[in-house]
């Protein structure tokens, strides 16, 4: 029976998700989990329901010398106390800290160090960059194992940090297919109601955090020669973010107020899903692109910008259209397709929800990082 210690610093949506679902399905005769997380991360409930032990530490989400030393004294005293076989590490801020708290304890524990996104110091420069990515390099030198979720996050890692390319694993990320299954038509009928949409009218969804790189801005530049094309036509954006208010802003400018609905935050997405004749992901750049699974599992015709990750999930034409990034015109082009040609929509989306299930299971994501864990 191999302990492994997860570590993972202050985060939401997905790679909480990640980490809940990897949990869910591990081979609990074989491994036994405990997570190491921030208190803010508010684990409790979940995983006590998945009877999984949690050490709530301290982590910085930021670089903060004070706190950093003080969470690499606390996980030195964790990490002791817990005796892990394997430490595995979500985002390079945990992974520094831990590697730090591992030496200082002496342990001899192995470490993973899972990838989610792309570096954010890409978009700065000068000496901060610099910093940034001799941290990153050191990182990922100093793990015994480095997983990234998709092959554009692989290859990026290996051009940009000079990393090899064999220390690094593809995981792509896995969801429970059965959890999108088709939502019954008099609830889909409830739900469209209390959000005051009406019926026949077109619905062009939207799901991620409201910040500049998930591109929100861009699906609301589109969306005049929508609602101009397609009378009543409602976008729908669901997330939340520090971007709300200028994105509001945004919309109104633009004179769409009653025309795009903002709807915060959403546990549950799967009702929203079955409401959106098209489902889309405008961003800038994406490591993987869950949201994109989700819809297709859904049932969703599909338009996606053509950067990162997505490129491994849509084929164009396809299982969805894909779109270059930031370029509002192009995405209004294929969203009008799909709304226009329902027939080949229906048939690119019926592909879509076979491809998804094959490719992007809970159970493929699960066994592939077991099989990480057995080769070290």
């Amino acid at each position: 029976m191999k302990i492994i210690a997860y570590v993972i610093r202050p985060a939401e949506g997905g790679m909480l998700k990640h980490l809940l679902d990897l949990l869910g399905r591990l081979d609990r005769e074989r491994f036994t989990p405990i997570v190491l997380s921030p208190p803010g991360n508010n684990l409790e409930e979940p995983l006590r329901r998945l009877g999984v032990e949690l050490i709530e530490v301290d982590i910085a989400d930021k670089p903060n010398l004070a706190r950093d030393v003080g969470s690499i004294t606390r996980l030195a005293t964790a990490l002791t106390a817990v005796g892990p076989n394997i430490i595995h590490a979500h985002s390079n801020k945990a992974t520094l800290l831990v590697e730090m708290a591992a030496r200082r304890a002496s342990l001899e524990a192995r470490v993973v160090f899972s990838v989610h996104n792309f570096p954010s110091y890409r978009a700065t420069r000068g000496f901060k960059k610099v910093i940034s990515s001799l941290a990153m390099r050191r990182v990922i030198n100093g793990a015994d194992a480095v997983i990234a979720v998709s092959g554009s996050l692989k290859n990026s890692l290996v051009e940009n940090e000079r990393v090899n390319p064999a220390k690094i694993s593809v995981v792509h990320n896995g969801i429970d297919g059965d959890g999108f299954r088709p939502v019954k038509e008099t609830d889909k009928r409830r739900f469209r109601t209390d959000l005051g949409l009406p019926e026949g009218v077109p619905i062009v969804g939207a799901v991620g955090r409201l910040v500049p790189s998930k591109g929100m801005d861009v699906l609301i530049h589109a969306a005049p020669e929508l609602v101009h094309k397609f009378p009543g036509l409602k976008v729908v954006i669901v997330g939340s973010g520090p971007m709300q208010q200028s994105l509001r802003a945004t919309a109104a400018g633009l004179g769409l107020n009653r025309d795009i609905i903002f709807t915060g935050h959403v546990d549950d997405l799967r009702p929203y899903y079955s409401l959106f004749d098209v489902f889309v992901l405008p961003t800038t750049l994406e490591a993987f692109g869950m949201t994109a699974v989700e819809a297709m599992l859904a049932g969703c015709p599909v338009v996606a910008s053509r950067t990162g990750g997505l490129l491994e999930i849509v084929v164009n034409r396809e299982t969805g259209l894909l779109v270059p990034p930031g370029d509002p015109s192009s995405l209004a082009v294929a969203i009008r397709a799909q709304l226009s040609d329902t027939r080949t929509a229906r048939r690119m989306s019926g592909r879509a929800q076979t491809d998804a299930r094959l490719r992007f299971s809970l159970e493929r994501m699960v066994a592939e990082t077991e099989a990480i864990y057995d080769t070290l």
